[in-house]
């Protein structure tokens, strides 16, 4: 079978002989492989294309976005999708276990399922996520436009930026739950996540019992929270600790609508988005995965 590594071009620096290290590996292994570097923001996808329909396995050499912009371009296709994390936050990769990778590990990968979330019209392998967290990390990035050196640091200053304007968004939320019944609200909402996996925004654990093979979503909701709230609640937040406050739900979902009159500004992965309403669903097993690590 091929392998194909994709290198992004704005992933972090760990593995600076990355390539002659692909290349000495595969050609000692004598194992057919290709290797890319992306040079525009469509390379990803075009290079995923390519080689969709074929009996191969697809490494991302990337972060978050890049993992997705190839998992878009990958559901109920031929081809595997694998990762090597070497982006700024490696979100996705938390979902297993990377601390005694190596390049090795990439000749004989266990291949299994993974599910995938479908909303509107894309895709996201890891977490949707809306509200105060999305105001976070856009202003995370007018920070990094200031102080780019601070790269995955910037994110506290975002939330610093972000939690002292108490944030609300009137959501009218329809939910199709796993046990077949149906979740209703209309109300105010500080943020809330739509689960495959379950971290994101530099290791925030907001779904800490979802898995990226079993089938089912976890919606987080964050009722309306003024600042003394956020202030207490955040650092169970960060460590998947929350599940305990009355102004949490997390509901085990495989499909539902979430709508406002206002815009509800949206991220994928760090993509950000304005919306006025996110029809979503899980597409079961939906996606080949190339597993370096246990979940």
């Amino acid at each position: 079978m091929k392998t194909i590594f994709i290198i992004s071009s704005k992933s972090r620096n760990e593995y600076a002989d990355l390539k002659k290290e692909i290349i000495s590996i595969y050609s000692k292994a004598d194992l057919e492989f290709e290797i890319y570097t992306t040079g525009n923001e469509d390379s990803i996808k075009e290079i995923t294309r390519k080689y969709s329909d074929k009996e191969c396995i697809i490494y991302v050499c990337g972060g978050d976005g890049s993992l997705n912009e190839a998992a878009s371009e990958l559901v109920n296709k031929k081809a595997a999708l694998g990762l090597i994390p070497l982006g700024t936050a490696n979100d996705f990769s938390k979902n297993f276990d990377y601390s005694k990778f190596s390049l090795d590990d990439t000749l004989n990968p266990v291949v299994k399922t993974c599910d995938i979330i479908q909303l509107n019209d894309m895709f996201c392998i890891n977490i949707l996520s809306f509200g105060l967290d999305t105001i976070a990390l856009s202003n995370t990035y007018k920070v990094l436009e200031k102080f780019p050196f601070l790269k995955a640091k910037a994110y506290p200053f975002g939330i610093l930026r972000s939690i002292f304007k108490p944030f609300a968004l009137h959501l009218d939320i329809e939910l199709n739950l796993r046990d077949g019944k149906i979740y209703k609200a209309d109300d105010l909402f500080t943020l809330g996540a739509v689960c495959n996996g379950s971290y994101y925004g530099d290791g925030f654990n907001p779904s800490p019992n979802s898995r990226v093979d079993d089938g089912i979503l976890e919606v987080v909701l964050v009722k309306k929270l003024n600042l003394i709230n956020i202030l207490k609640i955040l650092p169970s937040y960060k460590k998947g600790l929350h599940l305990k406050y009355p102004q949490i739900d997390i509901l085990e979902v495989e499909s539902g609508t979430i709508k406002s009159n206002d815009t509800i500004l949206s991220n994928i992965n760090g993509e950000i988005f304005e919306t006025k309403q996110i029809d979503f669903k899980i597409l079961k097993s939906a996606i080949k995965f190339a597993y370096l690590g246990g979940l």
